[in-house]
């Protein structure tokens, strides 16, 4: 536990929040205590490490198993040209311990699933998921409820963003509404992009994230109830903003795991519609057999111009998935079109859209270009 008497540096260093009415010293000490994680070193990810890290919040948690890419960095302001290919994680916390040398990180370079979240989050007085897909949403909100965690929800999509502060415990000692509240049913499949596919606009990230940030402190400092159990909307195009109140939705409550044992088997890919037929997929190893045989193979990366990483040894058409459109032609009927992007979601979820309209289903790469470039490694070691 820190000590609530701040040396000369400290005083000097959060002056303006010492001398801001209804925070003083009582909201420093309790930055100065707290513990926050942070899911997603990304386009939200950034702003929030970033003010939380100024404000001298004491000890910071980052799930994220990514790597930084030349598309992130026109949104992703933590990152340089030079951290291409690194480790966000490990990107980030260089930059933010420069910026507050007495916050403590803490790197979880994994990705976030049932079998660590529990483990991870039990260290954190409060969760911001800056994430940007369904199944982690769900998956925090569940893990959250289970261990009363408060945590805070942010989201963007091309010029408009929102946030809400969920599962916060009242003075009565229930807690206020859920993502599930929000979001009983996850959308159908493909109806929703996210911003690899969609776009976002990049300025709107670090609004969104500032918001998540500044919601932090307030829970921090005790002011969270102010604004819990209301839903934060943003639109960057015409400059508007509105809230509204999220009821409680005991029925949709009703649907998430009620303990560990069925949080650990719950199935998110069903429940988020993103199980594809698994004739949809090829993996490396089927990949690199089907093209070794005498089948014509045609591979089309779907990714955006200077994306990361390099395709390791694999002849590839770049057809950025903006291009796709009904009037795209594919190859002859003989042909296997495979598709690949950098972990397989993009290419699984066009591929999933485009046969829908076929007899021979065009095929996603499993796991992407990693995988791939993984599965190459691994033979030429051998």
């Amino acid at each position: 536990m820190l000590s609530k008497r701040m040396d000369p540096f400290e005083s000097e260093r959060y002056s303006r929040h010492l001398n801001l009415p209804g925070f003083g010293s009582a909201g420093q000490v309790a930055l100065q205590q707290a513990a926050v994680l942070v899911i997603g070193a990304g386009g939200l990810g950034c702003p929030v490490l970033q003010y939380l890290t100024a404000a001298g919040v004491g000890t910071i948690g980052l799930v994220d198993n990514d790597v930084v890419a030349l598309s992130n960095i026109s949104r992703q302001v933590l990152y340089s040209e030079a951290d291409i290919g690194k480790p966000k994680v490990q990107a980030a916390i260089a930059k933010l311990q420069a910026m507050n040398s007495k916050t403590k990180f803490i790197a979880h370079e994994e990705f976030l699933s049932q079998k660590n979240a529990l483990t991870i989050f039990s260290g954190y007085d409060l969760v911001i998921d800056c994430t940007d897909n369904f199944e982690t949403r769900y998956l925090i909100n569940d893990a959250c409820v289970l261990l009363s965690k408060t945590f805070i929800h942010g989201a963007v999509y091309r010029f408009a963003g929102q946030i809400a502060l969920m599962n916060h415990g009242k003075e009565n000692g229930e807690r206020s509404a859920t993502y599930r509240c929000l979001f009983p049913e996850p959308p159908a499949a493909g109806a929703v992009g996210n911003c690899e596919t969609a776009g976002v606009l990049s300025t709107l990230t670090g609004i969104i994230g500032t918001m998540q940030a500044t919601m932090a402190v307030k829970v921090i400092c005790g002011t969270g109830h102010e604004v819990e159990g209301k839903l934060f909307l943003f639109n960057a195009n015409s400059f508007e903003s509105h809230s509204c109140f999220i009821p409680r939705n005991e029925e949709a409550d009703k649907k998430r795991p009620c303990d560990k044992e069925a949080f650990l088997t719950y199935d998110y890919s069903t429940f988020c519609n993103s199980k594809s037929a698994p004739e949809f997929e090829i993996s490396p190893s089927g990949l690199y057999h089907l093209m070794a045989g005498e089948q014509p193979v045609e591979v089309i990366d779907i990714r955006q111009p200077g994306e990361w990483p390099e395709i390791t040894d694999l002849p590839a058409t770049a057809i950025p998935v903006a291009d796709f459109n009904d009037n795209i032609s594919f190859p002859n009927h003989n042909t296997t079109v495979v598709l690949i992007c950098t972990s397989g979601k993009r290419s699984l979820d066009m591929a999933t859209r485009i046969n829908q309209n076929r007899t021979k289903p065009v095929l996603s790469l499993r796991g992407g270009i990693k995988a791939w470039n993984q599965f190459k490694t691994g033979i030429t070691n051998e």
